[in-house]
């Protein structure tokens, strides 16, 4: 049977931290991460990938995987990330999705 994968497009409607956390997951090799994050953050795992939200000037995503950061001036993955982050691949290890405190309703 073929996989049917979507893409990943997170959901700017979200709550925020008023103070610095730092929560803890397990990432895709079983291993247990601390993540520190900012005020004015929100964060999530989904497959196993931290999310970060935090408030910006501009929209924006960092995508933080073993090869290094990379920029993307959209709040979308392409279809070649997200089968990364829905295989569960430990290509990436962060998203930072940065969104203008505008974009929120």
């Amino acid at each position: 049977m073929d996989k049917v994968y979507s893409r990943v497009n997170p959901n700017e409607n979200l709550l925020f931290l008023t103070y610095s956390a730092d929560p803890n997951y397990v990432n895709v090799q079983g291993k247990t991460i601390e993540l520190p994050l900012e005020e004015k953050s929100l964060c999530f795992t989904y497959c196993q990938v931290p999310v970060v939200y935090k408030l910006a000037n501009e929209n924006a995503l960092e995508i933080v995987s073993s090869n290094g950061l990379s920029t993307l001036e959209n709040l979308n993955l392409d279809t070649t990330l997200s089968q990364k982050v829905f295989g569960r691949t430990g290509d990436i290890t962060r998203i930072v999705v940065q969104i203008k405190q505008d974009n929120l309703r």
